[in-house]
């Protein structure tokens, strides 16, 4: 695949938005399975050999396939199976690029997220609406500091093995890599997540290994030095609503992250003891967690029940796999990852690092932009450094269009699901904060429903809209229940 489709690709999935989405995530999940799944169905796109050391991580895709049936939530399951069938998918397209191609693919988006950053940061341009803080183009302040990090990660490896392939790397490219991990950089200082303040420097610290340490460390402490000359001379948005006055939290009064994220995975673990080898099925966990919340936790997130708190992820990827997917589960992706390390070189392992130590305390796997660029760097390292005597398979054409009309075809359903809901609920948003149109409202978040009908949150929202046009709105409340049980 030529390199300019890996720069749009990574491009679409994290800059394009629509304001007032209501979950940026899901949107852009969405539209990643939609990509993924045309390209099982245009021909030419796949490579034709791909490498066998991708089994593990085609199992894993399939075996939360196979988790999607008999569960609480089919629509939730089968979504999350076409998230991990789009993943496969990467690595697979992955396996036919160079590892500087897709580093280099990176940088422009790395570029434009942190430069957005920046720019509401100073008040040059707003935040998004309804979010309230300096969210660059991701809805989300985790979310856009994991593609920061990603991007930055991907930059600083590309300074440091810029000399090892110096027909890739060229210096204008070497200098926009530069340019990049330093905003990078300072756009994690503004945007405040201590995941990704820990994360980056890990993953510059193997980048040490090559040859151009010194440009590293020069653009990682100027990113640094400048975030926080911005982040000291600039006030941040608030976060709270000025039409919400009573949502305001003190900094005395809100819970540590810590702790928050140490009851939420004892919940977690509680899930994992019920159901160690199947787990709970795909996509589970929003749906079967409130049986094992505790009390600590609900007070800890809503901080102490000052608004509604319900956690779609446990927070740390590896344990949502073991919950989900189970023991079989954990352990294909581990030996995915053992596969990918054991032959990539140190100095290429700057962005798996980020993304390992995001893991552990986010759901990085779920940020569509972060994920895809990460998940085709695995691949290019699999392509690139195969395993001693490793062989590459092929499929017949036709068993390939088979393949692609089943599970192309999957990912193109579930993803188009995902996006058209996101639209058909902007609007119910918009409307809702202008205060107007309150019929309106109804409709739009019912035209969203048609989508995605196993959704909680647009269910939450279909009940306030009903409340608001003067409806029916108890049956409705009614309808959600059942739905719901």
């Amino acid at each position: 695949m030529r390199a300019w489709l890996i720069t749009i690709l990574l491009l679409l999935l994290a800059v394009p938005h629509l304001r007032w989405w209501q979950d940026y995530e899901v949107a852009r999940r969405g539209l990643l399975a939609i990509l993924c799944g045309l390209a099982c169905l245009v021909p030419g796109v796949l490579p034709r050999k791909v490498p066998r050391s991708v089994w593990a991580i085609n199992l894993l895709a399939l075996w939360f396939l196979a988790r999607s049936f008999g569960v609480a939530n089919p629509g939730y399951a089968l979504e999350t199976a076409s998230h991990y069938l789009a993943l496969a998918v990467l690595v697979i397209i992955g396996t036919g690029i160079s590892p500087g191609v897709v580093l280099a693919a990176a940088i422009p988006t790395g570029l434009v997220v942190a430069l957005i950053t920046l720019a509401q940061a100073v008040g040059w341009l707003l935040p998004l609406p309804g979010v309230h803080e300096v969210t660059s183009t991701l809805g989300n302040l985790n979310t856009a500091s994991e593609v920061l990090t990603v991007c930055g990660a991907a930059a600083a490896c590309l300074i440091a093995t810029g000399r090892a392939e110096a027909s890739e790397s060229k210096g204008m490219l070497r200098g926009l890599a530069f340019a990049t991990l330093l905003l990078c950089a300072a756009a994690i200082i503004i945007n405040g997540s201590r995941s990704g303040m820990l994360a980056l420097p890990i993953a510059c610290l193997v980048c040490l290994l090559g040859t151009s340490r010194l440009l590293v460390i020069g653009a990682l402490l100027a990113g640094v030095s400048a975030g926080w000359a911005i982040d000291a001379n600039t006030g941040k948005p608030s976060t709270t609503p000025a039409d919400q006055p009573s949502l305001a939290v003190s900094e005395e009064s809100t819970p540590s992250t810590a702790a928050v994220r140490l009851a939420l995975w004892r919940g977690g673990l509680a899930m994992v003891g019920e159901r160690p080898w199947l787990g709970h099925g795909a996509g589970q966990f929003s749906t079967q967690y409130p049986r094992f919340r505790t009390r600590e936790e609900l007070e800890l997130s809503s901080f102490h029940r000052r608004f509604l708190s319900a956690p779609a992820t446990a927070h740390n990827d590896y344990l949502q796999i073991l919950i989900e997917g189970g023991i079989p589960a954990l352990l294909l992706f581990v030996l995915a990852v053992g596969l990918l390390l054991r032959r990539a070189p140190v100095r290429y392992w700057g962005p798996l690092l980020a993304f390992a130590v995001l893991a552990g305390v986010r759901a990085p796997i779920g940020n569509a932009p972060a994920v895809a660029l990460v998940f085709l760097f695995a691949g290019s390292l699999l392509g690139q450094y195969p395993l001693p005597g490793a062989a590459t398979f092929s499929l017949a054409p036709q068993r390939q269009m088979i393949k692609g009309l089943v599970l192309g075809g999957l990912m193109l359903w579930f993803g188009a699901t995902q996006l058209l809901s996101q639209i058909a609920g902007a609007s119910m948003l918009e409307k809702r904060a202008l205060e107007v149109d309150p019929d309106g409202q109804l409709a739009s978040v019912e035209a969203a429903l048609l989508y995605r009908p196993y959704d909680h949150n647009f269910r939450q929202l279909r009940a306030q809209a009903a409340l608001r046009s003067g409806s029916d709105w108890l049956e409705t409340a009614r309808s959600d229940i059942e739905q719901l049980r």
